[in-house]
């Protein structure tokens, strides 16, 4: 089975709850998801491209779906660098 990667807390601008996914096949870069509706994080360059690509977040862990997290983006969606983002807390 495929490596997952871990999840770290962030905040959003408007201090919504949001979670930065550590990329296991790109090392050193995150993908930001933001609250979407109960359990849904949406991945938020995947909604500025107008495409809908969530993960489910329970009890700050990554459930695991069909697709790994980094499978079925946007095709311009590219994990940012982790180096100069800020993390609340590493889980």
């Amino acid at each position: 089975m495929d490596a997952i990667g871990y999840l770290s807390v962030a905040r959003s601008r408007f201090l919504q709850k949001m979670y930065n996914y550590h990329c296991v096949r790109k090392p050193g870069h995150i993908l930001e998801f933001a609250h979407l509706r109960g359990n849904l994080y949406q991945c938020m360059q995947c909604k500025q491209r107008r495409k809908m690509r969530s993960v489910s977040v329970v009890n700050d862990e990554l459930v695991p779906g069909k697709l790994h997290p980094e499978e079925g983006h946007h095709a311009d969606c590219t994990p940012l660098p982790e180096a100069g983002k800020s993390l609340v807390g590493k889980q």
